[in-house]
């Protein structure tokens, strides 16, 4: 076992190299319709005047795959064949960037089986960084909260224009943001890079810890009290936070047991109408009105 593999295995979830997500203590339909609204939001193309909606495909229930997460969890070298295995890289060619990712999608969201009073809100890259969390806390009237979490990341290399996927790379980055209603922010993130440079054979690791905001109900001043930085928002500091908020971060995150699942996957520029895309997009400018009110 590699001293990634090892560190990796020593973690609470160590299937997951990443994970991102948002939850807000709100009804599934109206997270749904902010959403749909913030997708068919009209936008304006570099060469015209004029504004066009973008209309985005939605996939429901099974069909959005929520079994899978999104981020870099999974590649195929943990369950290759031994034939394969002994390959010196493990092809995955990706044609499109997204394939290097368990799925491709913009945002999924779903109720939250274990806290079933909670959205779930979960994107592509290990985030749920194409969300306008601060007009949706508006929206909702309440908290929205971010979780992200890398403890490893693909290295993949470029043989004769195809994509190798090389091994796995210890990284560290945990962070948690909270965008109130009233416009108050909390945000607190710990990452480490190599001070080395250039690189030398062993890592010399620095931390750096990024801090602002009054403490969130779920959040104990206890949790930061480790000597070490990084134990300081390490991945047992997100599972207890998360159980204070009632979820089971096993079942959630690992199980994948979320409920009416439903899947933004790509769209495009169009002319056509949307149905319904009045009210949504309603929706959503009256959030972001209300939210730059706040924020200015």
């Amino acid at each position: 076992m590699s001293g990634v593999e090892e560190w990796r295995s020593s973690q609470p979830l160590p299937g997951l190299n990443s994970f991102g997500f948002a939850i807000v203590e709100a009804p599934l339909n109206d997270v749904l319709s902010f959403l749909i609204g913030s997708f068919l939001s009209a936008e304006q193309p570099f060469d015209s005047a004029d504004y066009v909606p973008r209309k985005f495909g939605m996939l429901y229930g099974d069909d959005a795959r929520i079994n899978e997460p999104f981020g870099w969890t999974r590649f195929p070298d943990e369950t290759f064949d031994q034939l394969n295995a002994e390959l010196p890289f493990l092809s995955i060619a990706p044609q499109k960037p997204w394939q290097v990712f368990s799925h491709y999608g913009e945002l999924r969201v779903a109720k939250i089986r274990s806290a079933p009073h909670l959205t779930f809100i979960e994107g592509p890259e290990g985030n749920a960084g194409l969300l306008e969390a601060e007009a949706l806390a508006c929206h909702t009237n309440q908290p929205v909260i971010q979780f992200e979490s890398t403890i490893a990341s693909p290295s993949l290399k470029t043989i004769d224009g195809q994509q190798f996927f090389e091994r796995w790379v210890t990284e560290f980055s945990q962070s948690i943001f909270v965008y109130r209603p009233d416009g108050t922010k909390r945000y607190l993130s710990i990452s480490r890079e190599d001070a080395n440079w250039p690189p030398k054979d062993k890592p010399k690791w620095r931390y750096s810890v990024e801090e602002y905001g009054e403490l969130a109900p779920f959040e104990d001043p206890e949790d930061y009290m480790a000597r070490l930085k990084k134990d300081r928002l390490s991945r047992e500091v997100i599972c207890r936070q998360l159980e204070r908020l009632g979820i089971d971060p096993e079942a959630t995150l690992v199980r994948r047991e979320l409920d009416e699942p439903i899947l933004f996957v790509g769209g495009e520029q169009t002319a056509d109408p949307v149905s319904n895309y009045s009210e949504y997009v309603d929706v959503f400018y009256e959030a972001e009105l209300k939210a730059e009110s706040i924020f200015g």
